[in-house]
């Protein structure tokens, strides 16, 4: 098995264009809510309110294209890194927690809470 890496900048797309076709699947939006009735929503009556509110974010990024040769045959392959953090919002502290990683290496980096100044 023999790996190459691609040299041309994977913001240009790749330097091998391939065809691609248009998906022939349709989104069915009508699921629960016709699609001429989609607003905001009130809570029912009787919900919970929840004490907290987390909310959870990412980004992948391709840093480099590559081909995987075995044989008389290639397929394509990426190298990327990612990244992932969630922050909980409770109207109290704030704190943060951060997820990043690149060849499957997750290392975790809490932040310290910090109390809102009144």
């Amino acid at each position: 098995m023999r790996f190459t890496v691609d040299p041309w900048d994977p913001a240009y797309g790749a330097s091998v264009e391939s065809e691609l076709t248009q998906s022939a699947i349709e989104a069915e939006i009508a699921i629960e809510v016709p699609a001429e009735q989609w607003a905001p929503r009130d809570p029912r009556p009787g919900t919970t309110i929840p004490d907290a509110v987390v909310f959870v974010d990412g980004v992948r990024r391709v840093e480099a294209r590559a081909w995987i040769e075995q044989g008389e045959s290639a397929v394509p392959g990426i190298f990327a890194s990612y990244a992932a953090g969630a922050v909980r919002c409770d109207g109290v502290t704030g704190s943060a927690t951060s997820r990043r990683g690149a060849d499957g290496s997750l290392p975790t980096r809490p932040t310290t809470p910090r109390r809102r100044s009144s």
